[in-house]
């Protein structure tokens, strides 16, 4: 389990609204908040990436297709 990086609630309201999942609760299930997909936290390149996960709940897959 992960725990997510604090938003303000205007953020994450805006997210969920966005991606119709919680943000939130997707990282602390060990989901990705764009995809579903369950995440092996193995599975991550590198440390920035689980960082980014812990920020934003995307998984590795999700994270290339969106930032290259």
């Amino acid at each position: 389990m992960a725990i997510p990086t604090p938003k303000s609630i205007n953020v994450d309201r805006f997210l969920c609204n966005f991606f119709k999942i919680d943000r939130r609760k997707a990282i602390m299930v060990d989901q990705c908040s764009v995809c579903g997909r369950d995440i092996d936290h193995d599975s991550f390149r590198d440390q920035t990436s689980q960082n980014e996960y812990r920020i934003s709940g995307t998984c590795q897959q999700c994270q290339d297709r969106i930032y290259q």
